[in-house]
């Protein structure tokens, strides 16, 4: 049985944070550059054996990974059309390019420069060291994980030659050898020749160090250029992106104008929903091949249903002059978004009927105060927020904050969009039983849905009450003894949710997660008002 090795794919300030991929020994890997999980990832790891291929990926590079110790990832192939001239950072900062045939250390960072878009830096790595040494396993026991004693086998480190080895030592070599051969024709003594040869290779090393040095410099000062003119080149992306999706939003107005009505609407309920983006975060989230085929075909086949439950709430909508400026306020903080989630996620608002009136303190359904512009509770307060201080309610919500940061408006924010990507986060990079735990084009739907039932659960400061956890249990509950079709899901479609009083009998509770049907009936119902909302606000510009 061939040795396996996990590596993983650091891209910082991405998510997720790490990709990982697990290969045989001694194979190839590939680097894929990957629109369509922008803006969450750019790069991925992927078996050079898969056959499948998201739509627009493109490889960067193909690597052999590493088959023994002692041995370094082997480039067999760069494409430079993708994102120009892939650089390393070697030993002592040193950046240099990356060519066919180099040698790259089990952890390597890498520097890539796409075009139009700022420098991107990422760290490549063996994760898993338990190769063994020549080939065999008799060294490590069994095999992996196995001793043949039943103890554990030992870590192998991973090291890559050093310097002192791939250049010293061979110089030495020759010289001993040429010393060797003069000594037989002349009478001066070994010793003196072979220190006569150390000088002038010592003087001739620091010759070569002076050069690479002064081409250093230059190479350092080109990169400040090229930096430069990266920055020059993400500001100009930033612009065209703003641009398109103001042709984006003309094309919609053209169609309401022009053509059908019906698709007018039905188009801009599209662009609110942002398909794009939610699509994009599941495959950031690792999903692809024929696991990613059946769900997305299955979302084809629901999407009608969604299309219609927000096309009737429009037709039903009746919204005041003051709702609507108080959503027009709100979509004006989307930046705080960071462009990882969809513009109507910000018409949070947990209690709309109180919306408009002045800020006060609120209860939810499990006991926890709901403060401040967003009504926000205790539990996104500690374990979102961090807040660890005292709370005092009694303070008048427009006299101060400094007991509770759930007044202040950008805080509030801020923690609505982190306690967003948190619920994000475990559904797309979750499996339970093997399915995808939600429809991949309703990711932000039930994020929206999770984050309201979690909000209003009781008090706790407990990690085991932490979001990831909670909606991690009730996936599991809700899988539990679930027959799924083909690309089914584990969450449901979520118009079936918010049209019914009573969910399911599926919920798997706990002390620190005690779940209601009721907050996830109510969750999903404020989830798809804000999508209605949203799309409503752009039909009347």
């Amino acid at each position: 049985m061939s040795d396996r090795i996990l590596l993983e794919l650091t891209e910082s300030g991405r998510r997720p944070e790490v990709d990982t991929c697990e290969v045989v020994a001694g194979e190839e890997v590939r680097l894929v550059w990957s629109p369509a999980a922008a803006p969450l990832r750019r790069l991925l790891l992927r078996a050079a054996q898969r056959r499948y291929q998201t739509e627009g990926e493109q490889t960067v590079l193909w690597l052999r990974a590493p088959a023994r110790v002692n041995e370094a990832f082997q480039v067999v192939q760069v494409d430079r059309n993708v994102v120009g001239s892939p650089r390393m950072v070697a030993p002592g900062d040193l950046v240099v390019p990356v060519e066919q045939g180099a040698a790259l250390p089990t952890r390597t960072e890498l520097i890539l420069l796409p075009e139009g878009e700022r420098e991107l830096r990422v760290e490549l790595r063996v994760v898993d060291k338990r190769i063994p040494r020549q080939g065999t396993l008799s060294d490590v026991g069994g095999g992996l994980g196995d001793s043949g004693d039943g103890s554990e086998p030992p870590e192998l480190d991973w090291e890559v030659p050093g310097a002192f080895d791939s250049i010293a030592r061979p110089i030495m070599n020759r010289i001993n050898a040429l010393t060797e051969r003069m000594v037989q024709g002349m009478r001066a003594p070994p010793a003196l020749l072979r220190a006569v040869f150390y000088l002038g290779a010592v003087l001739g090393l620091l010759g070569f160090a002076f050069v690479r040095g002064r081409a250093a410099d230059r190479a350092e000062a080109r990169l400040a250029e090229v930096e430069a003119e990266a920055e020059r080149s993400g500001d100009a992306a930033s612009e065209s992106a703003e641009d398109a999706g103001r042709c984006r939003q003309e094309l919609a107005g053209l169609h309401q104008q022009l053509l059908d009505p019906a698709q007018a609407r039905r188009s801009l309920i599209a662009s609110t929903l942002d398909w794009t983006l939610a699509r994009g975060a599941i495959i950031a989230g690792g999903a692809e091949g024929p696991e990613l085929d059946a769900a997305l075909a299955r979302d084809e086949l629901e999407r009608p249903a969604l299309v219609t439950a927000v096309e009737t709430a429009l037709t039903e909508a009746e919204l005041s002059t003051e709702e609507r400026d108080w959503i027009a306020r709100r979509l004006e903080s989307t930046p705080s978004l960071d462009g990882e989630l969809p513009a109507w996620t910000v018409l949070w608002s947990p209690r709309p009927e109180q919306r408009l009136e002045a800020p006060v303190t609120l209860w939810s359904s499990g006991g926890s105060s709901l403060r401040g512009p967003m009504s926000l509770g205790e539990r996104p307060l500690r374990l979102v927020g961090g807040y660890a201080g005292p709370l005092d309610l009694n303070v008048d919500q427009s006299a101060g904050t400094a007991r509770d940061p759930r007044l202040q408006a950008e805080w509030s924010l801020d923690t609505l969009a982190h306690g967003l990507r948190s619920v994000e986060d475990v559904l797309v990079g979750r499996r339970v039983r093997g399915r995808l735990a939600v429809p991949p084009e309703q990711v932000h739907l039930w994020s929206f849905a999770l984050l309201h039932a979690w909000n209003e659960l009781p008090p706790s400061t407990s990690e085991s009450g932490s979001i990831a956890t909670c909606v991690g249990l009730l996936l599991d509950g809700m899988a539990e003894n679930q027959v799924a079709d083909p690309g089914q899901a584990v969450l449901p479609s979520i118009p079936e949710v918010a049209q019914k009083d009573s969910w399911t009998e599926r919920l798997r509770r706990s002390a620190d997660c005690p779940w209601r049907p009721e907050d996830l009936v109510n969750g999903s119902r404020l989830a798809m008002s804000a999508l209605v909302e949203a799309t409503a606000a752009k039909e009347s510009r």
